[in-house]
């Protein structure tokens, strides 16, 4: 199974005592919440913009663990006010990470575990809910979460060249798997160093009914700059709105530089 990473259990608490759920090997080792839980606290910010109106809507903010893969994620209003708090537990392969993810304005409260050839996926819509919970065998290609940006990191070289990448990617709120391809695309943020990939349904038909999801990397460091698509927050009055979310790594990369 999945080992918790050191450290990283507050949220686990946080949940419990919000939520009031019994759940399975994910909240092995609680500890209480200390000061990382603090959104001053992280290695990088993504700002989602609203793409008609420009307004700021949520920020993201980031901690990685020792392995270089995201460890936790707190999402916030721009008044600061709490939105979700996600924790990422990294087992055999960051495509398919463990996560438990919170959401305090509408009581959302999503857990994956996954295991060597399977997953469990508890799922509850909002606080009066009852929890569902579903055993998936892992199909072949699969991703989970922000396992995504590791299928672009394993398969960089297939992208660049232009081909069209399968996957299967688990859709939390359906309770299964769904396939999807990735791309490479010319978009308006296309320069020397940037590359556009475009996420789509696999399904022909369902491709041409559902908005694509556009992602921007840098070529020489293969991080990603920009997401363009529809949100995996749902908001406090029931939507998932469509943004625009741009990255900033200068909080993480100034503490580097003063580590060395």
């Amino acid at each position: 199974m999945i080992e918790c990473q050191t450290g990283k259990q507050w949220l686990i608490a946080a949940l419990l005592l919000a939520g009031g759920l019994v759940v399975g090997p994910l909240l092995a080792e609680v500890k209480e919440p200390g000061t990382e839980a603090r959104a001053e606290s992280h290695e990088l910010v993504g700002e989602a913009y609203d793409p008609q109106s420009d307004e700021l809507l949520y920020r993201e903010f980031y901690r990685f663990g020792d392995n270089g893969w995201p460890s936790q994620v707190v999402y916030r209003l721009p008044d600061g006010t709490l939105i979700t708090e996600k924790l990422l537990l990294q087992g055999n392969s960051p495509l398919i990470p463990s996560f438990v993810q919170r959401n305090h304005l509408t009581g959302r409260l999503i857990q994956v575990d996954v295991d060597v050839d399977k997953l469990t996926l508890l799922y509850r819509e909002n606080e009066t809910a009852e929890s569902e919970q579903t055993t998936l065998s892992l199909p072949a290609r699969a991703v989970v979460d922000a396992g995504f940006d590791a299928f672009v990191q394993r398969h960089w070289q297939e992208l660049l060249a232009g081909d069209e990448l399968s996957m299967e990617f688990l859709a939390t709120t359906r309770q299964r798997f769904v396939g999807l391809v990735m791309q490479r695309h010319e978009c308006a943020a296309s320069k020397a160093n940037h590359v556009c990939l475009r996420i789509g349904a696999a399904n022909r038909l369902l491709r041409w009914l559902l908005d694509p999801i556009d992602l921007v990397y840098r070529r020489d460091n293969r991080k990603l700059q920009q997401f363009t698509g529809v949100s995996n927050l749902v908001m406090a009055g029931g939507e998932t709105p469509k943004v625009i979310i741009h990255y900033d790594y200068s909080a993480g990369e100034a503490s580097a530089d003063s580590a060395d």
